[in-house]
């Protein structure tokens, strides 16, 4: 049938950005590695497009293309092959042959109407969280999910009155000589970002 490839995409992604001119642009797709090569990512920031690939295993209800478009697409193609081609031929079929019957019913799952459809079943567009199904979540890895929200919630609460600390702290050594404001700026901003990857960790 096919194969992505690094040089595939990468040649993919540059008529995208020839033919799609909006900028700036999100970019969602599923997390394949021959997606994110260094090569196409440096070609996404010079052309001002961001890349969101969707988590593992998740492209059944999140990616529209998969839940509206190709879906009707495999039906009339197998619908084609099932009753037209292999009762007319009784043979194996080329790969020439199958591009060209692909191409007869590629219109029928790619209406505009399809796409719209898929954006917003899978909750992508307009945004709705709640067409995810949450019962399809680990329930531990949920869990700790939903307290790394509300941590990172009480965080960004707490973090002016932080920020408004360290600024008192400078404050206070530019009236004393032989102090250091920057060292106090490196060390805060060390104990901030400690406590960042400590959090990150916890996650995981």
């Amino acid at each position: 049938m096919g194969w992505m490839t690094t040089d595939i995409f990468q040649y993919f992604f540059i008529k995208f950005c020839e033919q799609v001119t909006e900028r700036p642009l999100l970019l969602i797709l599923d997390g394949h590695i021959t997606h994110f090569v260094v090569s196409t990512v440096n070609i996404a920031r010079t052309e001002n497009v961001y890349i969101l690939n969707l988590p593992a295993h998740t492209t059944d209800v999140l990616q529209p293309l998969d839940v509206s478009c190709f879906k009707a697409s495999k039906y009339t193609r197998d619908l084609e092959l099932v009753t037209k081609w292999y009762r007319e031929n009784q043979r194996k079929m080329t790969k020439s042959e199958f591009v060209s019957v692909l191409f007869r019913v590629w219109d029928t799952g790619m209406k505009p109407e399809n796409v719209r459809v898929g954006f917003m079943s899978t909750g992508l567009y307009p945004m709705n969280r709640d067409k995810y199904p949450v019962d399809r979540f680990d329930p531990e890895k949920y869990q700790r999910h939903n307290d790394c929200v509300q941590r990172d919630h009480h965080n960004s609460e707490n973090k002016p009155a932080f920020q408004e600390q360290v600024h008192q702290d400078n404050t206070n050594l530019e009236t004393q000589p032989g102090m250091s404001t920057p060292s106090v700026v490196e060390n805060s901003s060390s104990q901030f970002h400690q406590y960042s990857f400590s959090h990150l960790r916890s996650f995981y």
